[in-house]
């Protein structure tokens, strides 16, 4: 069995579902935006625009699930990694 389909599996079986999960990070539809956002900032005021900018779009505080803190040092697995996690959910 494959990782995903185990995960999937195993979600099933205790009931969790992706869209509870991400509920808080949905776009409000005023916005009509949709898409990957990307703010740059520098990092004395990366949390706080972070916190901003998320509750703009979502009128939420920001999930784990759907930030990534980029710098120099970020490589680009961890960037197609987010944006395939990104794409892939709806």
């Amino acid at each position: 069995m494959f990782l995903n389909e185990y995960l999937k599996e195993l979600f099933r079986v205790n009931n969790i579902y992706l869209k509870e999960i991400y509920i808080d990070a949905m776009l409000l539809n005023k916005n009509k935006k949709k898409g990957i956002h990307s703010h740059p900032c520098s990092n004395e005021n990366i949390m706080k625009n972070t916190i901003y900018c998320t509750l703009n779009l979502t009128n939420n505080f920001p999930i784990a699930q759907i930030v990534l803190y980029c710098n120099n040092l970020t490589s680009k697995e961890e960037i197609i990694s987010f944006i395939y996690k990104s794409i892939k959910y709806e």
